[in-house]
């Protein structure tokens, strides 16, 4: 009996904890969008509002997006993206440019069309950018790839998106079925251990206390 203590001990005291980074906002994504989005590409960049409700450092990002392209994800393509975070700035649209990254994004294929486009799940991870609570905030991904055809689907829910045209000023934009844009923002630093970990922990300490108190 004492060396199996010995050895649930040893194994779960010794084992690594787990860990999940925090959504901390979400415009969830609309599988059944009418419509597969918009370019967003040099020419037609397109931002979403968002306010967290809690500080954070946000250090990874996803969204949905549709490619129109036949085999979108041939071997030979890229996907590049600039993730970018604006102030508010006037007419609540984006001001200031506060952070940017270029990554290169993880894809996922949803197995859902939306008009005949494939969507896909975008995943990014990035130097970490630090927010305030109750302050509005513009987020952005522009394509940046070979694969020119990327278009960015909407939300169920979210606060206001903005256009920008040809890389003049941002506008408001309300298109129905386009907006809000989907995207959710992720703090890596928040991460915690998961709950069934610290029960295993729990029980390699108790194995232990057990060890020691018969000796």
């Amino acid at each position: 009996m004492m060396r199996t203590l010995k050895m649930l001990a040893v194994l779960l005291v010794a084992m690594p904890v787990a860990a999940h980074a925090a959504v901390v906002y979400e415009n969830p994504w609309n599988s059944a969008a009418g419509d597969a989005g918009a370019f967003a590409q040099a020419n037609q960049r397109l931002a979403g509002e968002f306010v967290l409700s809690a500080a954070a450092t946000v250090g990874r990002a996803t969204w949905h997006g549709t490619m129109f392209s036949a085999d979108p994800l041939n071997t030979g393509d890229t996907w590049n993206f600039d993730v970018l975070f604006f102030s508010d700035g006037a007419g609540n649209l984006p001001g200031a440019l506060l952070a940017s990254a270029s990554i290169v994004a993880s894809v996922t294929d949803t197995g859902i069309d939306i008009q005949g486009e494939r969507s896909y799940l975008f995943d990014a991870s990035f130097a970490g950018v630090g927010l305030s609570a109750g302050v509005s905030y513009w987020f952005s991904v522009q394509n940046t790839g070979n694969q020119d055809t990327f278009r960015w689907t909407e939300a169920t829910s979210g606060l206001d998106s903005a256009l920008s045209r040809g890389g003049g000023p941002w506008e408001t934009w309300t298109e129905e079925a386009r907006t809000p844009v989907n995207f959710g923002l992720h703090d890596d630093a928040a991460a915690a251990p998961e709950p069934a970990t610290l029960a295993l922990l729990g029980l390699g300490l108790l194995a232990a206390a057990a060890i020691r108190r018969k000796h």
